[in-house]
């Protein structure tokens, strides 16, 4: 404190820091600086990655197990049955005949269904029509789900999922939830992809009301790969029915 010539209150004396001081603390500050940055810096890619990553892990490579997997004929037959398809041999030959064999897999082949009510294999019947247009839209929306590939590799993150099949035929699906169109030969499909918990779950529209689920997941003790097909039919018709498609992890280098 300083008192006045006339014995006034006193006046107070600010004492100030050497400089020195204060370049020492502004020293430590941008070394602590530069410690939050370092640290950041090696914490964001982890960050990244943890953010990219899928709920579960379906990337690799994938072959059918065709002795866990729906048998092809009855697929076949379940499919058309439900979805009011026609069940003529020509038809039923095109539908699910070559099995997996199409595909890659067993080669286990379907009975053919009669051309109609009166016809028992009698050479002297007329020939069996093919399906219609509208027909062989279904049959290439759910080529899927009746003819299975031998082969399935996937690459997933938290965005999206990519299929490639034994033919190299590519569909990539986005997981957020909004329509998008997928082509399957002749047929262009609405499709929604989602991760639910640690499933990937992709809905198609097959239209008049009628839809397809695909549910991938991992079975925890023999970490194969489970695809539950569910196939539902409009709300008057009769209810929907599901499908099982099972695949082991391929060995790695082949």
């Amino acid at each position: 404190m300083m008192r006045c010539m006339s014995g006034c209150s006193s006046i107070p004396i600010i004492e100030v820091q050497p400089y020195g001081c204060i370049g020492h603390a502004l020293s430590h500050a941008r070394r602590d600086v530069r410690r939050i940055l370092s640290a950041s810096a090696l914490l964001l890619p982890v960050l990244l990655s943890a953010q990219s990553a899928p709920p579960v892990d379906l990337t690799g490579a994938w072959r059918l197990n065709t002795t866990l997997t729906d048998a092809p004929e009855q697929i076949d037959a379940s499919v058309r049955a439900d979805l009011g398809m026609s069940s003529n041999a020509a038809f039923a030959d095109q539908f699910g005949g070559g099995g997996f064999g199409t595909r890659g897999g067993g080669g286990r082949r379907g009975r053919q269904a009669p051309s109609g009510p009166n016809d028992r294999g009698n050479a002297t019947q007329s020939p069996s029509r093919g399906p219609s247009s509208e027909e062989q839209q279904t049959l290439d929306m759910t080529k899927m789900v009746r003819l299975p590939t031998g082969q399935l590799s996937i690459a997933a993150d938290a965005s999206m999922v990519t299929f490639t099949d034994a033919l190299d035929a590519v569909h990539t699906f986005h997981t957020n939830g909004k329509d998008e169109k997928q082509t399957y030969d002749t047929a262009t499909i609405t499709s929604n992809a989602r991760w639910e918990g640690p499933q990937l779950v992709i809905d198609f529209d097959l239209t008049k009301g009628r839809s397809m689920t695909f549910t991938y997941s991992i079975v925890p003790v023999s970490k194969q790969l489970l695809v539950r097909v569910q196939i539902a039919r409009a709300a008057k018709e009769i209810g929907s029915f599901e499908v099982k498609h099972v695949y082991d992890r391929a060995p790695q280098g082949r």
